[in-house]
């Protein structure tokens, strides 16, 4: 973003023909487990965005959103026991957060119409926290605990996004946009002893998301 304010002050000739656009929007999380895309809920998202209309189609997206994750929630760690079986241990989450940073290009089809579907993608980063227990009914819990617990945890990974959806050119300079986007994770820095956070923090995460902005 820095870089396309630098842009339009290097070229103010052209500046007239941009649009920014700020706004902000609220998305239902859900988790995914293998093919299901939202096995239970997890929480609320709620988000702030600055854009750069680059045409009437091309946006730039600077996004930065926060989520609280479920009060509790119980991260599985399977053990294999023979060539078709798995033994599974657990252990427990609480008061996790997940605030997300990340910079999406967005591509809206059907130009001059007021419904307009769009797709897009990107990266940025995830800062994640929370705090790993043992619940009374988790035996051998201990065993699979991440290290340096119990007690609170944090890490910061690269994310990968896309989102696609429907925005809706509401006059006045205002647009609302609703429909799914999806973070993941794609790859981990953990070792092999840090098994357990690494099952505890990756996995993609979609959001149902409904947004508005302002263009000027």
């Amino acid at each position: 973003m820095l870089a396309v304010v630098v842009w339009l002050a290097v070229n103010p000739g052209r500046a007239s023909a941009q649009t920014i656009e700020v706004g902000a929007g609220v998305a239902l999380s859900c988790k995914a487990i293998e093919q299901d895309i939202c096995t239970y809920k997890w929480g609320r998202v709620d988000a702030g965005h600055v854009a750069w209309w680059s045409s009437p189609s091309l946006v730039v997206e600077g996004r930065v959103a926060h989520l609280d994750g479920p009060s509790t929630r119980v991260v599985a760690i399977p053990e294999r026991i023979s060539p078709a079986q798995n033994f599974y241990r657990a252990y427990s989450f609480r008061d996790e957060q997940r605030t997300v940073l990340q910079a999406s290009l967005l591509y809206h089809f059907r130009d001059g119409r007021v419904v307009r579907p769009f797709v897009g993608g990107g990266f940025g980063s995830i800062w994640w926290r929370g705090e790993a227990f043992c619940a009374r009914d988790q035996i051998d819990c201990q065993r699979v605990l991440p290290p340096d617990t119990p007690g609170g945890l944090h890490a910061r990974e690269w994310v990968a996004s896309f989102a696609g959806g429907v925005a809706v050119e509401a006059g006045h300079g205002a647009i609302v946009r609703f429909g799914l986007r999806g973070t993941e994770i794609p790859a981990t820095t953990f070792n092999h002893s840090e098994e357990g956070m690494r099952r505890a923090v990756r996995g993609q995460l979609p959001e149902f998301f409904l947004n508005a902005g302002y263009r000027w």
